[in-house]
Order: structure tokens, then sequence, then C-alpha cells
């Protein structure tokens, strides 16, 4: 079997990004026979975006049955320039062989994600839907060098066609502003 435990600790953020302030750090485990280990990470960040305030986020995965019969959670929480943020979301593998992922929450400022994707135990089989909805751009100018306003919503669906990957995007953006340029706008992609 193994069992193997790591740290590691970044005292400076900018050596990633010239925009980031703070710090990071990140443990885990992996224990288990080889051919079903479980692993549990813990991340823990303070950290600052341009000049924001500093905040900290913190972020656990936990997994089990791995590699072939995968099963586990992740949760994120803390705050992130100046506002809460919430990540959860699970995968299981199912009876038939196939893997389940589901977001049941991600959440921050006026953004939101939420969605779910399964497949069978070949992958020949995909099938998905994912919803974003961010109703103030603006919400976006700490990580921006412009302004901009306004609101996005979207969904992309997944699906498996003849062993082929087909992805379709639908997405409105109302009162968009940017520098004196304002509109509407709609995409829908194949």
């Amino acid at each position: 079997g193994i069992d193997a435990h790591w740290t590691l600790a970044l005292s400076n953020l900018q050596l990633l990004e010239p925009a980031l302030a703070g710090r990071l750090g990140l443990s885990g485990r992996l224990s288990g026979p080889r051919t079903s280990l479980t692993t549990d990470l813990q991340l823990r960040t303070t950290l600052s975006v341009h000049g924001t305030s500093a905040g900290t986020v913190t972020a656990s995965l936990s997994a089990a049955g791995l590699p072939s019969l995968p099963s586990g959670r992740l949760t994120v929480q803390g705050m992130l320039a100046g506002a809460p943020l919430q990540v959860q979301a699970s995968f299981e593998h199912r009876a038939d062989g196939g893997l389940y992922a589901l977001v049941q929450q991600a959440q921050w400022r006026s953004a939101s994600l939420a969605g779910q994707l399964g497949s069978s135990g070949t992958l020949d089989h995909l099938s998905g839907r994912f919803s974003l909805q961010m109703t103030r751009l603006a919400d976006l100018q700490p990580f921006l060098s412009v302004p901009l306003q306004g609101a996005v919503s979207g969904e992309l669906g997944l699906t498996t066609v003849n062993q082929r990957l087909r992805a379709q995007l639908a997405l409105q953006a109302h009162d968009l502003q940017c520098h004196g340029i304002s509109g509407q706008g709609e995409l829908h992609a194949i």
C-alpha cells in the first residue's frame, strides 16, 4: 500500500503573477492499496488581486476509490476581492461504469455556475449541461484593466453523437458598456 503526505508553501504569490499578493499553502495525503487509493488535499491562501483587500480562501478535495472507481467532493470557500466565494462539487463512479460530476454551487458576487456531466463506462455516451449567470459584469473590475458593465447569462450543453463530442453554447449579453461603447448580444454556437 501507499501512505504519502506532502506540504507545499509559497510565501509570495507575486512570483507566480505580478498582480497577485499573498501566500499559499497546500497539503495532502495519499493512502491505501494501489487499486483503491484515498486522497485528501487542503489549500489555504491569503490573496489580493490588483490591490484589492486581502481575503482568505480555503479549498479541500477528498477522493476515494482511485484510480478505477473514483468518488469525491470539492469544497471552496472564503473571500475573493472583498466578496464571499462558495463552490461545492462532487463526482462519483456509477454502477454502469460511468462517471457523474455535479457542480451544486459556484457563487461569487453576482456570478453563479451550476451543472452536471455524466458518461457511460466507455465515455461513448457523454451528456451534460452547465448554466452561467453574472448579473453585474462590473464585479470583475478588480481583475480587469478596462471598465465593464452589463450582464451575461448562458448555457453549455454537451453530448456525444457518433463517438464525437458535440457542444452547444447559448450566450446572452445585456446592457453592455465599455469605454463609451454599449450594446446587447446573443451568441449561439454548435
